[in-house]
């Protein structure tokens, strides 16, 4: 297994493992690896088959467990993340550890016992440190009846480096090309496939504002499409801050948010959100947004979705294989249940959009005339993209604690 920066040794996997609970005796490590590294020893074995004898092994020191012969601390997945880990003092008067950082006090740790069988490693997870850091940690043990040993012998760790890209989101990199999520409202800011040959899908503005309204990607919108009164444009989910749930392996992100007392002012109801965002094969992008009423009233709520697709000029674009006229027009139309497909002529691709749910599609570029009322993008931008927006105009009911499924997928194609 791996570290996300490519690392060989997985410090992580072994901080959640943290150690085998029985007698380190019992585990047999020598025979286990043997029988891993050589298939036929248990045939060997079971048929008395002469082989070179391993040396007896004698009792290791106390704390010694098998698995860490010192204390070590390595970076986590997270910025400013170190997990520390050391063999466990299973003596009866042992009470806790005191554990120092750079020379100061950081924590009193003890023991885990779930389930009355203790743990033979001891960790402690240490956060909010700077990136790419060095820090010194030292341990010392103290006893039921209040007396302290002596200081350990110090031991570093360093935490991660992490680009502004990782700050701010989570990619997924595989054979079938790479996408870019923002934490910023779950969006999709990049998707490259491997069908378009490593190109671009999505449009994305320069000095894009994030935490407003930001004109790129592929942004959310829930639990309204539009304006209403008062509120964000859009509804809420696009301005939210999201945090990474789950990875499922090279090609899915799992992102997830909820309602906070700030939502509360804007939108008086309870909720919980998942994103699941899939590159799904070589040509298509999935998502699988789910919404969750946690309160204890029904609410209505709407979702869309809002493409914006790169293009290599607006003036040159086809809907359905039937040109659009200038840009600057807004057209809805009905849904159908079928997939729509936007065309970039000059550019010579196909976007094609199938969406769950929603009884509404909208066409929408905002043409040299509004692009002013359109914050922050540039005056000539508008002319590298289109939007081809599924969404629900009528709100539908959520009764308390269940939850709704939306899917959308985007495939793409050369004409």
């Amino acid at each position: 297994m791996h570290q996300p920066d490519g690392d060989s040794m997985n410090f992580t996997f072994r901080f959640s493992i943290t150690s085998y609970c029985g007698s380190w005796k019992n585990t047999d490590v020598p025979r286990l690896c043997e029988d891993w590294l050589n298939p036929y020893a248990k045939w060997m074995r079971a048929h008395n088959v002469p082989h070179v004898m391993r040396e007896t092994v004698v009792e290791p020191p106390p704390g010694w467990t098998g698995l860490i012969e010192r204390p070590c601390a390595g970076h986590g997945e997270e910025d400013g993340q170190m997990y520390i880990l050391w063999g466990a003092e299973m003596s009866p008067d042992f009470d806790h550890y005191e554990l120092y950082r750079d020379g100061k006090f950081l924590a009193n740790v003890t023991n885990e016992v779930p389930d009355g069988i203790p743990y033979r490693v001891a960790r402690y997870e240490d956060t909010g440190l700077p990136t790419h850091s060095r820090h010194e940690y030292r341990l010392r043990k103290v006893w039921k009846d209040g007396r302290k040993g002596e200081l350990g012998e110090p031991f570093y760790g360093v935490t991660r480096y992490m680009s502004d890209e990782e700050r701010n989101g989570i990619g997924c990199e595989g054979e079938y090309g790479r996408m870019y999520v923002r934490y910023d409202g779950a969006t999709v800011a990049s998707w490259k496939p491997e069908a378009l040959k490593g190109r671009e899908v999505f449009f994305m503005q320069k000095n894009a504002p994030w935490g407003k309204e930001v004109h790129g990607g592929l942004p959310i919108c829930w639990p309204w499409f539009g304006k209403r009164e008062g509120c964000p444009k859009h509804g809420l989910a696009r301005y939210l801050k999201w945090r990474f749930a789950w990875r499922f392996g090279k090609d899915s992100v799992l992102l997830e948010t909820e309602s906070s007392a700030d939502t509360m002012k804007v939108w008086p109801h309870p909720f919980k959100l998942r994103a699941l965002l899939s590159v799904d094969g070589p040509d298509a992008l999935t998502i699988k947004f789910t919404e969750t009423n946690t309160g204890e009233q029904p609410y209505e709520s709407a979702f869309g979705v809002h493409p914006y697709f790169a293009v290599a000029d607006a003036c040159e674009v086809a809907l359905d294989g039937e040109r659009l006229p200038r840009p600057w027009v807004i057209k809805d139309f009905a849904a159908d249940g079928k997939a729509h497909e936007l065309q970039d002529c000059a550019g010579r691709v196909a976007y094609s959009v199938m969406s769950s749910g929603n009884d509404t599609w909208c066409v929408w570029n905002p043409g040299v005339e509004r692009t002013p009322l359109c914050e922050m993008l540039g005056p000539d931008e508008w002319r590298r993209f289109y939007c081809l927006e599924p969404f629900m105009r009528q709100p539908i009911t959520l009764a308390p604690g269940e939850s709704r499924e939306h899917v959308v997928r985007i495939a793409v194609s050369g004409l």
